[in-house]
């Protein structure tokens, strides 16, 4: 087969260029995952997921694809389904995802933070995503100024962290769900950082 048989290219429709998609033919071929990936906004590369988990499975790809398209994205996936977000990690090995991202600290267990805002199903206090700087969850709760901002904090077990990343000057922890207790409300919302660089740059000095 070659890469147009074998890829749902959906994604790559809104470009004109051919360029791009003999680049990502390429990088394919080449078993470039994060090449492929690059050809994309990176808005839209966990669709690319979602297009081709089965074969990125077969391939032995899945993890990989899924971690960069999760943690690459520049906004959040408010306005993706928590259920399919969910399927999506419930296919992947747990163990390979903990040896795709970055090494996890050895420690028993991690106390995280994350930060939330807005009402309704969007708010989803309990997801993948936290922090261990109160500081930075703050952050995302004062991000893009909505209603009822607010920090949770939960301690979870080192088997509960499917992977982490300390790119974009955070530190950020991808959790399995369900988590194995109910976060707590902070009762004071803690000074968010200006900038998440602030944080790096004062933990190293």
């Amino acid at each position: 087969m070659n890469f147009l048989e074998e890829l749902n290219l959906r994604v790559f429709y809104e470009y004109n260029t051919p360029e791009i998609r003999e680049c990502a033919t390429q990088c394919w071929k080449e078993g470039d995952l994060v090449g492929v990936l690059s050809m994309m906004s990176n808005e839209r590369r966990m669709d690319f997921v979602v297009d081709n988990w089965f074969l990125l499975k077969e391939k032995g790809k899945y993890e990989e694809a899924l971690l960069h398209a999760y943690q690459s994205i520049r906004t959040n996936y408010s306005n993706w389904s928590m259920d399919l977000l969910r399927f999506l990690f419930i296919q992947a090995d747990v163990e390979t995802l903990r040896k795709t991202g970055y090494p996890i600290p050895d420690q028993d267990t991690f106390t995280l933070y994350r930060g939330v805002s807005g009402i309704g199903r969007k708010r989803r206090v309990n997801s993948f995503s936290w922090t261990d700087s109160p500081n930075t969850a703050a952050w995302f709760a004062m991000r893009f100024d909505l209603l009822n901002p607010a920090v949770f904090t939960v301690t979870v077990p080192n088997k509960s962290v499917m992977a982490c990343f300390y790119d974009r000057n955070e530190r950020e922890y991808l959790l399995q769900l369900p988590l194995p207790i109910k976060p707590k409300r902070l009762k004071e919302i803690p000074e968010a950082f200006l900038t998440r660089g602030k944080e790096i740059v004062s933990s190293s000095s």
